[in-house]
């Protein structure tokens, strides 16, 4: 299993760039690539997805916001569409 981690940081008030996700994506090729840090709603987590990122790490969010469930299925219902 091979997996690169590509972290904005804990907290970051924005996620990676879309391009560098796109880049480090191509250069792994079948390897997976995990993109956190920075993501905190439905767009921007849709922009990692659509950029090349294969997981998303929430972490942050899930820790701030009451209705945990409500605000996972907003974010993977954007990822989705």
């Amino acid at each position: 299993m091979h997996y690169t981690y590509l972290e904005a940081g804990s907290g970051a008030d924005t996620p990676v760039n879309p391009e560098m996700i796109g880049a480090v994506k191509q250069v792994l090729g079948e390897n997976k690539l995990i993109v956190g840090g920075g993501i905190r709603d439905a767009k921007a987590a849709k922009l990692c997805a659509s950029a090349g990122a294969d997981m998303i790490v929430t972490g942050t969010i899930v820790e701030e916001v009451k209705d945990v469930t409500a605000k996972v299925a907003e974010l993977v219902s954007a990822i989705k569409r």
